[in-house]
């Protein structure tokens, strides 16, 4: 009897290491681990995502931009005609179409319907279930009237309305001489939001750091902004570490020391918006490249929890196709050559098109691949995680539970997305 005993609880052991593998699907999630957003009560509804959040309760919001799949696809619909895009689904993966403002939809107002134009880049919930979106507003009834597209951030309350106790009924608009073509990055840090523009119709990164309450912080950086003199055009990004308040922005530039050769590089600033002129030598680390890999430009980056800085790029090796990489600079500014799975080069590598995603244990991902931060093992594939099947449709944007690391893998396809959720 007591070996039967064993046996049952060595079966149940082993099926529950099973059930937990890394990248498995969790069944709890969709049906078997998928839902599938065609949205059946809007019939000419085409969503693309664009960015995801999850909240604390388990609950994910994705934006990007609804547009009519009836008579355009996701590349040729007019930007005028584009509707801003906030869903909301429970933890469960479905829509929260009765606890989030019209249908699951974020909406100026119960009775306004899904009318709010624009398109958003990037999404951060806060601790109280609010949503904050930043992103494009084209034309239309702003600071340059139908010749100019603007920056501009919507926050909205945790019943999916906007907020009008932020900026002016909810909106930020961030309109100077400078004009901001659009917003896409953005952090929080302490209350505020930290958020980068392109300015200078895509040629200037600026940040600017906003209150809770939406107005512009005009104690931040010099006249409320720090100018970067970074290139946006081929992506940029903003990252804010938690426990300190420094900030990093990432693009590319011309580095004097290399003849103003374009290359990927990192700023890092104070929390006051001041550089921090110890890294890197002048507050700028560049990257040349290493072993014939040529990177374009720093899109995104992160902080792991020691202040380590992940920076990523697309890049070629020589002559082949493309690849995305990732970067790791200690907090002097140098990159760190023993990290990755490029020898001396501090690179890890894997498919074009990749995003890339920081995890709650500081490994990351890249697209459905996850990525070892274990000592010597930093930057090197993690040969036990795998998404079997891999999730239908085209990877926008991933997101993690803060409490289980559970991924949510968002994909489109034909106007639709799909959600899928796996173990950590």
């Amino acid at each position: 009897m007591k070996s039967r005993v064993l046996i049952i609880l060595f079966l149940v052991t082993a099926m529950a290491g099973v059930s937990r593998a890394g990248g498995s699907l969790d069944t709890t999630f969709g049906t078997g681990g998928t839902y599938y957003d065609s949205v059946p009560t809007q019939a000419c509804f085409g969503i693309y995502p664009a960015a995801s959040a999850t909240q604390t309760d388990g609950k994910v919001v994705v934006v990007g931009y609804i547009f009519d799949k009836c008579n355009y696809t996701y590349s040729n619909s007019s930007t005028f005609s584009r509707r801003l895009m906030v869903r909301r689904y429970l933890a469960n993966g479905t829509p929260d179409s009765s606890g989030f403002g019209i249908d699951g939809f974020g909406a100026i107002n119960a009775g306004s319907g899904i009318s709010i134009y624009g398109q958003g880049y990037r999404v951060v919930s806060q601790s109280d279930g609010s949503v904050v979106v930043a992103g494009i507003k084209y034309g239309g009834s702003g600071p340059y009237g139908l010749l100019g597209n603007y920056a501009i951030v919507w926050k909205f309350t945790s019943s999916g309305f906007l907020d009008t106790s932020f900026g002016s009924a909810g909106v930020t608009t961030f309109a100077s001489s400078f004009k901001p073509s659009y917003a896409n990055a953005l952090a929080a840090y302490s209350g505020k939001l930290v958020v980068g523009l392109s300015t200078d119709n895509n040629t200037q990164v600026r940040v600017q750091r906003l209150y809770s309450n939406g107005s512009i912080d005009p104690n931040f950086g010099t006249f409320a902004q720090v100018i970067t003199n970074i290139d946006p055009s081929q992506g940029f990004d903003v990252a804010v570490f938690p426990r300190l308040g420094d900030i990093v922005v990432t693009g590319k530039m011309p580095n004097p020391d290399h003849s103003s050769v374009t290359e990927p590089v990192v700023a890092k600033y104070y929390s006051n918006g001041n550089i921090q002129t110890l890294f890197g030598g002048d507050g700028r680390s560049f990257y040349a490249g290493c072993g014939g890999d040529m990177l374009l430009s720093f899109d995104r980056v992160a902080f792991q929890s020691s202040g380590l800085i992940l920076a990523s790029s697309e890049g070629i090796f020589g002559n082949f196709a493309a690849k995305r990489y990732v970067v790791q600079y200690g907090t002097d500014g140098h990159h760190l050559p023993s990290f990755g799975g490029t020898p001396q080069c501090g690179l890890a590598t894997s498919l074009p098109g990749s995003i890339f995603q920081l995890l709650s244990d500081d490994s990351f991902l890249l697209n459905y691949t996850r990525f070892i931060h274990s000592g010597f093992n930093d930057g090197i594939q993690d040969p036990n995680f795998i998404v079997t099947p891999p999730p239908v449709g085209w990877l926008r944007t991933t997101t993690t539970d803060p409490g289980n690391g559970k991924i949510v893998f968002t994909t489109f396809d034909n106007g639709a997305i799909y959600l899928t959720r796996v173990l950590p």
